[in-house]
């Protein structure tokens, strides 16, 4: 998880309002959502984009599942982190391709 955001052991805080931190704006709504419905006892997965050090973003997955005591309460969150960021960057590059054939197709008109 280090690797993935580019950051040594001694510089992540473990708690959800430092981790929000690295969360790319936009996403951070999503990541919280997530988080409920975790705390609720539901499995989940989500894709979001996180910041660098140097300023770049990188695509991830995360999936979790809660981890209930005797009484079904939660009380842990139990997950993994995947950078995705080549998978995502090949798709819209591929999305980039479809419309200029697209375009191509219709300028040529077949």
């Amino acid at each position: 998880m280090y690797k993935i955001h580019g950051i040594g052991l001694s510089e992540f805080q473990n708690d959800f309002k430092n981790i929000l931190k690295l969360i790319h704006p936009e996403d951070q709504s999503k990541v919280q959502a997530v988080f409920t419905q975790l705390l609720s006892g539901e499995s989940s997965q989500i894709e979001y984009r996180i910041f660098q050090k140097d300023g770049t973003e990188k695509y991830v997955l995360g999936k979790g599942d809660p981890l209930f005591d005797k009484d079904g309460q939660v009380v842990a969150i139990f997950g993994y982190l995947q950078d995705i960021t080549e998978n995502k960057m090949l798709e819209q590059e591929l999305r980039k391709n479809y419309r200029i054939i697209a375009q191509a197709q219709s300028l040529a008109k077949i």
